[in-house]
Formats: C-alpha cells, structure tokens, sequence
C-alpha cells in the first residue's frame, strides 16, 4: 500500500486497492517538510554561489591555468550537447506547439551558432584576446534572451500545426544568429583596447536579463515541476554571468564561471528530455506528487458523481437496471429491490432473465433473452410486460437499450421499467365504460395514479379532461387547462407538426415516445407519453404523462461521469489498461495504445488475449490471480514482443470494484525497463568476462606449475624405467636370455614405478600444506550468486530448481574454495547436457542440514547423459577426464578443495540420466 499526504480537504480516499491518499496530518509534519523541501531546491540553485566566493576571496586571481586543447575540447563537448538538446527541444515544439519551447529551441541554437566561435577561436588568445573572449558573453546575452522571451509566453494558446512545420522562420533566426557572429567579430577586431568594457558590460545585460526572468517567476507565481527546473537553471547562469564579472581569463574563477555555465544547462537539457519522453510540452510535465492529486481529484469527482447518481436512482419510481454486454446484472435500483424483497448483493452479478422478476414464465424470460439479444446488436427495444414483484404481478412498460461510449461502442445495456398496473387498469376500464367521465368519478384510478392523464378531442386537439397529477406537473389549475391545446405547451413540435403526428396515431391506433413541455413556471420538463387513440365521441385520444426529468439527469451524469474518467486514463503519462472480467477492453492510456496497441487506433470492445495470442498461460494466470482479488506486481520481468524482440517491465496488476465492492476486472500498469536493463547486462557482462579472463590465467597458471613438478620428478624414474626396460627386452630377443638379468630389470622397473607414485604423493600433499584463510558466509546466498554467473556465460536455457532449507547457521570454509567447487560442479552438468542436446535441461540444487555431522549437504542434480558406472571409480583421479577437451583435474581438484575445508565430495554412484553430485561443508559454530 503506498500512502501520501495531500492537502485536499477529504479524510481517504482509495484507489482500486494499490494508493491511498490520506488527508494532510495535523502535527505539523507536512509544513516542516514542505519547508525543508523549498530549503533544498534553494540550496542547489544557490550551492555554486559558495564556490564563487571561497576562490574570489581565497585564491589569487594571478594564478592562471591556461590550457589551450582542454578549453577546446570542454568547448567542442558543449557544442555537441548543446546540439543535440537543439534539436530535441525542436522535436517536442513540433509535437506540442507549445510557444515555450519555440523560443527554448532559439535559446538553444542562437548558444551553438556564436559559443562555438568561443571554441575555435581559442588559439587566437595569445595574441588576440579580444576576439577570443567576446563571443563567450555574447552567447550567453543570446540565451539569456531567448529564455527571458519564452518565460513571456508560458501559459500562451499553444501554436497550430501549420505555423510549428514552418521552416523560413527557424531559417531566418539561423542567418540572424550568423550575421550576429559578424559582427561580434568586427568589434573584436575593431575595438581591442575597449574589449574589456564591452565584455563587461555584456556579461551585466545577461545577468540583467536572467535576474529579470527570475522575478517574472516569482510575480507570476509559476510553481509547475518543470518550471523549478527552469528557475534552479536560471539561477544557475546567472551566477555564471556573475563569475564571469568578478574573474579575469585563464584564472580558477573563469574556469569555475563555465562549469557552472555548463551546470545550468545540463539541468535544462534534463528538463527538455523529461517532456520528450512524457507530454512533449514544458507546462505539462509533471511530479509524482501532482499526478497522484490529480487521480485524487478525478478519482474523488468520479466516487461523488457515482454516489449521487445512485442516490437519484434509488429515489426513482422506476425500475433501473444496468447490465454488461452478455445481460449480467451489474447495478440496479432501490425500487424493485424493496418490492421484490431481495438483496442487492443476491442479483448482482446474475444474469437478468434469471432473476426472480423474469423467471416465472417460460415466455416471458424468452422474449427477455431477444431483447438483450438485439440490444448487444445495437438495437432498442420497448414493450409492456408481466414481471413478479414478491408474491404480487406488476405490469411494466419495459424498455432495454444499449449504452454507447463517445466512439460509439456498446459498453453496456440499459434495462428501465414503470410501473404501469395503474395505467392499464384505467385503459382496461376505459375500453369497457361508455362514459368516460362517469369512469373517472366512479373508479379514481387515474386520480390517484402518480402518472398524468387528459383526454384530448382528436380534431381540434383540445384538452376536455385531465387528473390531478398532470395539474401538479405541469403547474397550471384544472380550469386553465382545460382551456388550453396540446400545442400550448409541447415545444419539440410545431402545431402542423402535432396534427401530421395525431394524424398518423389515428391510423395506427397507439404511440409512445418521449419529449419536453414547458412548465407554468417556465422551466423544461423532460416527459414520456403513451397515447391511446379510440373513435368514441367522435374520436378521442387518452393520453398518459410521465415525468422523467431525474431519470434525464441521472443519464446525463452516468454519461459525464465515464467520459471525464476515461478521458484521464487516456491522458495518464504512464501505460495503463482496464480490462472486464472476459480481460475485453474498457479504456487505455495513450502511452499504452503506443506500446501494446498492436498497430490498432483503437482497442476498446477488444479481446486482450485475442489481440495477443502469443501470451504466456504464466501471465494468464497472474490475471486470475488478480480477477480472485490478488495484487501483484514485478519490478523486472521478461517480455518477448510479437516480432521477436525481447523487453523488460516493470509491472502491477490489481483488481477494480464497482460501488458494491465486487470485482470487475482488473488494472494493468506497466513501464518498460529494456533501456535499464542492458546497462546492467553490459555490466555484469563485462564482470563476468574479466573474471573469465582471471580464471583462465590462474588455471593456466596452476596447470603450468603442476605440469613442471610433474615432469621434474617422474622424469628420472621413467629414464631408469626405459633403460631396464631395454635391457630386459634384449635378453629376452637373445639366444639364450639371461634370466637373472631380466629378474633384476624387472624389479628395477617397478622400483622407479614405487619412486614416481612416492613422488606424485609428495607432490600432492605438498599442494595440500598452502594455508588460506577461513569465512563465516551463507551457502545458499553463495548457491544464488554462482547460478547468476554460470546463467550469464552460458547460451543454454536450461531451469534452475533450487530447492533451500530456511534458517541454516553460517558455512566455516574458504569462500573463494567453495565458490570454485561449485562452478565446476554446475559448469560440468550444463556442458553435458549441451553436448548431447536435452530438450528440457534442468540442474536442481538443494541443501539439508545433517544435524548429527553439524554440516549442511548440497546436491547438485542435472538431467544429462549421466556417468557410465566403468568410469565412476576414475571420476576423482587426476588427469582423468570423459571431455574431447580438459586435462581432468577439475574433479580432483575440487575434491581436495572441500576436503581441506572439513567436507567431503562425492558422486552418487547410480547409471541412467544425470548425475548427482553431493558435498558437506562445516557449520560455524
């Protein structure tokens, strides 16, 4: 959970279940942060004032280091930078049109085209200082004035497109810039003996105008992120300019003048790059801090906005219900609840046409199941129904429709019912009574129906009956009306419009359609009207009203609600997807749309997993994981793109709820890391190759001198060997052969054989007496450090199983020793199954504790072709090896490095596939 104080006036707010932002806490602690926070930001913009003054003060001003190649190339590095940020600021100016970054490019440019004379000038200084110095301040004058004139136009309408691709304005500057260069030239040239003065004075209209945009800062009151980049570069070339003031050329001051200088604009360039890789514009980037405020905001509008509609939902005397595309209950409203004696949470998420109002008859739930058929096609439908309110049947008129977002696509259905049993009792007795108006009186249904109710003549379209309601609707008396027409009040349709309309209900016998009537009081009302038309008196039409302004407005904020929360995660500066609970589309950051939209303009109403079909079922289940209410997250993670390119993310995943608290879908973030991650592989590269390298040297180096011990003392024996040898075998090929003499040649040999195993022995035990030194470390820290390496120099995928007991005490060995044994051991089990191809390859390390030895035992286990068992008793012999290469010393080296440590190491003697290797090594108790 991470937690941030924010000043808005709201005790909690969360969102999803990942940030919470907390009211500001009331000790104080907030304020004395902010505080402390402004201290720093004023003593990094402030810091190079202290090295000015201790070298102004301390160090001779005399003192010179004049330096020709090193001025030039700080001077050419500058130049190349100052390049590069040029043309980056342009890019974002074309992107944006932001007027700031239209005159930060000029700043930019105007400081290449004259500082670089500065550079290539500077073998001139001997001789001609003057035209060396001069086009130093000059381009500092030109920066500082191009910047003084962007700072004017912050906040500006940003420009259009076709006044951004103009290129005779940035043409006309170039040549304005190298006409400067000129004359600059000329007055070096011209006036030598005043160059002093003018640079000067120069330098004075630069701080001038620095020192001029940073109170137009302060007055106006620019407090963005990026504007305190602006102010800390600011204060940073005015302290330049100052520096410049106070030194002479070639002392410390002078040199300190242009790191400081090139400190303000490397600061600057960071500005100009954080909006490249964000918003592009200057004014629009923003801190961690002011994104979450925003989310705040909008996430606190969009809470507010979805409580009060609730709230007007369940106040209609209506039946409301929202539905996803398949006709699963997502919300519904108070009213049919209360009648029907159900819980909210014992329909949410039940499909409609098997809730308790649909299910009581077969044809019914059918006709049901068509509508939401047709409305997911996009079509609307209406029709009077039956459906079961507890124990009693109410007739509806039931209407479902789809819910489109601003693109156009059915996000959702909307299924809306009223109450119409009064009405239909009151039309059932209408068509039975002769007289209408007796009717009324003597059944005072449409009396107390809540719905409005007149009889209009159908000719003259004059009102000759109405109820009480339609009087409190529409707020005019009983005899007022009844004096009035229907053209009095109706304001969608003109009177010829209102006879061609009745005209055509005359026909058809029945309409029902919605409009707006003004009411006495002048205010607009929105209305439902249901017209019945019937030939008695000469022909009447019964009219029936409903008021359905609040359900308009509860429409229009459900509507403004989704569209002002969509439009923030369309502009969210990182990648963000929301998916249902199907993982189909519901809304995605611009940034995703870039990085994942598969070449698509749009991908909302989109299957994710159709649009990706490559994805792994380890990312298919980290979704489920989420959609049963986990929150996940992984700071480097491996990504192989649908063109085989490989990228690392940094990724969370969460679930979001609806009002009910019940789970949605779930939230997507995600940032990529590739960049990051190289660098470190190149660096662990470059490691890992060096300690390759130290490696080699040393085995090289041991074999070496193992090789030299070896053949001084088996060198004289082996001689003595041969020569009994020969002899021997010349008596035997005699005559007559001299048994004696073969007897004494033979024991002669295996005498010297006995002196060479003597001196091998010798050797080895000599080996054996090195001292080295002991560590107390812990073996499966050690185990997880050596699996990076052996990964990282070899080209094989195989699947590491480790397999560590927790808590185990601190290894007492030689950490170099160890480290060697088990590279080996893994090197060996990778080269094997390399050699022979396994498809699945896999090494599992493990290690146990031995409480009764007090050692810990590792196991290391490969999947290769294993050990022929002929050649397990050879295993550990020296120079014994199965390899096409090696000398085989590896193994028996190794062994004698775990024994010299107080362990053992030892091959588990089993044939078949792969080998297994154990060793103990002791516990530092």
């Amino acid at each position: 959970m991470l937690t941030m104080y924010t000043d808005m006036p709201t005790e909690t707010l969360t969102i999803g279940a990942k940030i919470q932002l907390q009211k500001t806490p009331s000790d104080g602690i907030f304020s004395l942060t902010r505080v402390y926070e402004q201290f720093l930001v004023v003593l990094v913009a402030l810091l190079p004032i202290f090295a000015i003054l201790y070298i102004y003060l301390f160090q001779d001003p005399f003192v010179l280091f004049v330096d020709h190649g090193f001025h030039e190339v700080a001077i050419a590095i500058a130049i190349l930078q100052s390049t590069f940020v040029s043309y980056v600021t342009w890019r974002c100016y074309v992107s944006s049109g932001e007027p700031l970054l239209r005159w930060l490019t000029l700043s930019f440019i105007g400081f290449t085209l004259v500082y670089a004379l500065h550079g290539i000038f500077t073998p001139l200084s001997d001789h001609h200082m003057a035209l060396f110095l001069l086009f130093g301040p000059v381009s500092r004058l030109v920066m500082a004035s191009c910047l003084l004139a962007g700072l004017m136009t912050y906040g500006k309408p940003y420009h259009l497109p076709a006044k951004r691709e103009k290129i005779n304005f940035w043409l006309v500057w170039i040549v304005g810039f190298l006409v400067l260069d000129i004359l600059v030239a000329w007055v070096a040239l011209s006036l030598p003996g005043s160059i002093q003065i003018i640079r000067i004075g120069v330098e004075v209209s630069a701080l001038t105008l620095i020192l001029a945009g940073i109170t137009y800062i302060f007055v106006r009151r620019i407090a963005s992120w990026m504007m305190v980049v602006y102010l800390i570069s600011l204060t940073y070339f005015s302290l330049s300019s100052l520096a410049f003031i106070l030194a002479k050329p070639w002392n410390h001051l002078w040199w300190l003048a242009h790191l400081i200088s090139a400190g303000g604009f490397t600061i600057l360039s960071y500005g100009v790059i954080r909006a490249f890789h964000t918003t592009r514009a200057f004014s629009l980037v923003y801190s961690q801090e002011e994104i979450l405020k925003q989310l705040f905001v909008a996430q606190a509008a969009a809470e507010e906005q979805t409580q009060h509609l609730k709230k007007i939902l369940d106040n209609l005397f209506v039946y409301v219900t929202l539905l996803d595309t398949d006709g699963a209950i997502r919300e519904v409203n108070k009213e049919p609840l209360e009648q029907a004696d159900v819980m909210r949470e014992d329909v949410i998420g039940q499909f409609l046409y098997d809730s308790t109002w649909w299910t009581h008859d077969k044809e019914v739930r059918e006709q049901l199941v068509e509508a939401i058929a047709a409305a997911r096609q996009g079509q609307s439908r209406r029709y009077d129904v039956v459906i079961k309110m507890g124990d009693d049947f109410v007739s509806i008129d039931f209407k479902i429709s789809p819910v489109t977002d601003e693109q156009g696509r059915i996000v959702s259905l909307l299924a809306i019912g009223v109450d119409i049993t009064a009405r239909k009792f009151a039309e059932a007795r209408l068509r039975e009574s002769e007289e209408q108006r007796r009717f009324l009186e003597q059944q005072k249904l449409v009396q107390t129906s809540l719905d409005g109710f007149l009889i209009v003549n159908a000719h003259n379209r004059r009102i000759v009956e109405i109820n009480d309601a339609f009087c409190e609707m529409m707020g005019y008396s009983r005899e007022e009306l009844l004096t009035m027409s229907l053209s009095d009040f109706e304001l969608n349709e003109t009177p010829g419009e209102i006879a061609d309309h009745i005209n055509k209900i005359m026909v058809v016998g029945y309409d029902r359609f919605e409009t707006s009537q003004r009411h006495k009081q002048g205010y607009l009302i929105n209305i439902e009207i249901s017209i019945t038309y019937s030939k008695k008196d000469g022909g009447i039409l019964l009219v029936f009203i409903r008021d359905i302004t609040m359900r308009k407005r509860a429409e229009q904020l459900l509507t403004k609600s989704r569209d002002q929360l969509l439009t923030f995660i369309q502009q969210a500066p990182i990648s963000i997807a929301i998916f249902d609970r199907e993982m189909n589309y519901l809304a995605c950051s611009s940034r995703w749309m870039v990085e994942y939209g598969q070449g698509h303009v749009d991908l909302i109403g989109r299957n994710h997993y159709e649009e990706n079909p490559g994805i792994s079922s380890t990312r298919k289940f980290i979704h489920q994981q989420a959609l049963a209410g986990a929150i996940l997250e992984n700071n480097e993670d491996e990504w192989i793109k649908a063109d085989g390119s490989k990228h690392w993310l940094r990724w969370a995943v969460q679930p979001w709820k609806d009002v009910n608290e019940t789970i949605g879908g779930i939230i997507i973030y995600a940032d990529d890391i590739t960049v990051q991650k190289q660098m470190q592989a190149e660096i662990l590269e470059r490691r890992l190759a060096q300690q390759k390298e130290n490696d080699n040297l040393l085995k090289q180096k041991v074999a070496d001198q193992t090789a030299a011990a070896i053949a001084h003392e088996l060198n004289q024996p082996l001689l003595a060997i041969a020569s009994y040898s020969d002899t021997a075998l010349m008596q035997i090929e005699a005559k007559t052969p001299n048994m004696e003499i073969i007897h004494k040649a033979i024991v002669g040999s295996n005498q010297q054989a006995q002196r060479a195993g003597k001196s091998i022995r010798e050797l080895l035990d000599f080996l054996r007496m090195k001292r080295f030194s002991t560590d107390r470390f812990d073996i499966n820290q050690e185990i997880l450090d050596v699996m990076d390496i052996v990964k990282s120099e070899h080209q094989l995928q195989f699947n590491p199983i480790l397999d560590f007991e927790d808590g185990l005490p601190l290894i007492l060995a030689n950490r170099s020793h160890v480290r060697k044994v088990l590279l080996n051991l893994l090197r060996n089990g990778i080269e094997a199954m390399q050699e022979v191809g396994v498809p699945l390859p896999a090494i599992t390390v493990s290690v146990i504790t031995r409480k009764e030895d007090c050692v810990a035992q590792v196991t290391i286990r490969d999947n290769g072709p294993g050990i022929e068992k002929k050649n397990l008793h050879r295993l550990f012999d020296p120079f014994f090896t199965t390899k096409a290469t090696g000398i085989g010393m590896g193994l028996a080296i190794s062994r004698s490095l775990i024994e010299e440590n107080g362990g053992q190491l030892w091959v588990d003697p089993q044939e078949g596939q792969g080998a297994i290797f154990h060793l103990t090594l002791p516990f530092a108790i």
